[in-house]
């Protein structure tokens, strides 16, 4: 579930929320889905990772915890893919800054 990530680093960089919603997909099944809302609009940079027909609902917010990103980053395995991914999305932008 690369969405957990994904929407963490957009938050970083971005702002806004970081929202959950439980999506259909086409087979019935339900799963947990995590995506960004900026200024007031649902921002979704993992849908194509569900195939076509799910349907992803508005999101909101993980009871029980202040908001959505302290909750992700309260699970260990969560926090420790984030910094992987923020480290490599870093050194990303780093070689494309030199690029230009």
């Amino acid at each position: 579930m690369h969405c957990v990530v994904t929407a963490l680093l957009v938050q970083d960089y971005l702002g806004g929320k970081i929202v959950w919603a439980r999506v259909k997909m086409p087979n019935g099944k339900k799963v947990s889905h995590y995506f960004n809302r900026i200024n007031g609009k649902d921002e979704d940079y993992t849908r194509e990772q569900f195939p076509e027909g799910t349907v992803v609902p508005r999101g909101r917010r993980r009871k029980l915890f202040r908001d959505t990103r302290e909750y992700l980053l309260s699970l260990k395995e969560t926090k420790i893919r984030y910094k992987v991914f923020e480290i490599r999305f870093k050194r990303f932008l780093k070689e494309y800054q030199k690029t230009k």
